[in-house]
């Protein structure tokens, strides 16, 4: 039987065509043979469902020529070399970068400054507004109405003093300050000029002191603060220029 479709031949009782499915026309009609063919039809059969259902055959490949490879060289060499130069330039800015990044980073993490503490024992006054009227009422040597032996000199344009209690202790030398904390007027028409006098020594922790006078009269009162920031009068001293002069 050959099939009136796909053309390939089969056995006139089978009832389908074995290649493409489709129903033998002759089953039905009563003329298929029930005899199988001759050989020749098997064999063509056969021949075509081996041939049909053989594996294909393997593509060759075509190897590529020797220019072909050479061209190929040539390109990966220029984008190596075209890679080699771009990293001779990115490399310092990179390296420029991480530095910046580097340094931003210690900024961050760097602790903060810590404020030295000035003992102002040690400190060294710094003073530009000196009232006028202290180089009147202070400025010179004085000694004690008590004891010739209690001695103090200030001087005022180099804010320098020297303090000596008594004959058995060694005087005192260092820096000073002069603020003027009131004026006070008195009945005969003078006024009393009254000054926080703050004695920096150059061994001993800074001390201040009330100091009050007359301009021209050449006599001053000093009393040390209590613990309530109030003068001591019972610890007032009482001094006199030298000779009733000014700076010796």
């Amino acid at each position: 039987m050959k099939c009136p479709y796909c053309k390939i031949h089969y056995m006139d009782d089978e009832r389908r065509c074995p290649m493409c499915d489709r129903i033998n026309p002759n089953f039905y009609s009563g003329k298929a043979k029930k005899v199988r063919p001759t050989g020749q039809s098997e064999k063509t059969y056969s021949s075509i469902r081996k041939k049909d259902t053989a594996a294909p055959r393997p593509v060759k490949q075509e190897q590529p020529s020797k220019s072909q490879k050479d061209k190929k060289k040539n390109t990966v060499g220029a984008v190596i070399g075209v890679v080699i130069a771009m990293l001779g330039v990115v490399a310092p800015l990179l390296e420029t970068v991480a530095d910046d990044v580097v340094s931003q980073v210690a900024h961050w993490f760097q602790p903060e400054p810590v404020e030295e503490i000035v003992d102002v024992s040690t400190e060294t006054p710094l003073q530009e507004d000196i009232p006028q009227s202290a180089y009147e009422v202070l400025e010179g040597e004085w000694f004690s109405y008590d004891t010739t032996d209690t001695y103090l000199y200030l001087n005022l344009t180099f804010q320098e003093y020297v303090y000596t209690p008594d004959a058995q202790t060694a005087s005192e030398t260092g820096l000073v300050t002069v603020y003027e904390n009131s004026v006070i007027e008195q009945d005969d028409g003078s006024a009393l000029y009254v000054y926080d006098v703050t004695f920096y020594p150059e061994a001993a922790e800074a001390y201040t002191l009330c100091i009050g006078g007359v301009p021209d009269e050449n006599t001053l009162f000093s009393m040390p603060y209590d613990d309530q920031g109030y003068p001591d009068t019972n610890q007032m001293t009482l001094w006199e220029r030298t000779n009733g002069q000014g700076t010796a």
